[in-house]
């Protein structure tokens, strides 16, 4: 089955989470959002409603959704298309700035990049 959310929280520990305030639309789970360099993520069930103070979290491994023709290497950093609101390799024409690190090879048969948030290295 495609993965359909932006993101889907995969695995971390002790997650970091930043205040967070919605201007002009509310924000849905798993929805991305890259702002000032530091990608967030929202991972309440219920989101967080336009100006409303919530929190998103900024690190942890999550299921980021790509382009069926894009590929990644082990480590290679992974860039945010927020037109197409979905991953793509650094560097593409639509990079909007960089979410991270991937932290598995991800072919083109994959829907989701496994990818370490605001990292900036696999170590």
């Amino acid at each position: 089955m495609a993965q359909t959310l932006e993101a889907v929280f995969h695995q971390g520990n002790d997650q970091v989470r930043l205040d967070y305030t919605p201007s002009g639309a509310a924000v849905v789970n798993g929805e991305i959002i890259y702002d000032s360099g530091i990608c967030y993520v929202c991972t309440s069930p219920e989101g967080i409603a336009d100006g409303v103070l919530g929190d998103m979290a900024t690190n942890g491994i999550f299921k980021i959704k790509k382009d069926a023709i894009d590929t990644f290497a082990k480590g290679a950093k992974v860039a945010w298309d927020d037109t197409a609101n979905q991953a793509e390799p650094d560097g593409g024409g639509n990079d909007d700035g960089t979410l991270g690190i991937a932290i598995t090879a991800a072919v083109a048969a994959d829907d989701f990049v496994l990818c370490a948030i605001n990292r900036t290295a696999l170590v």
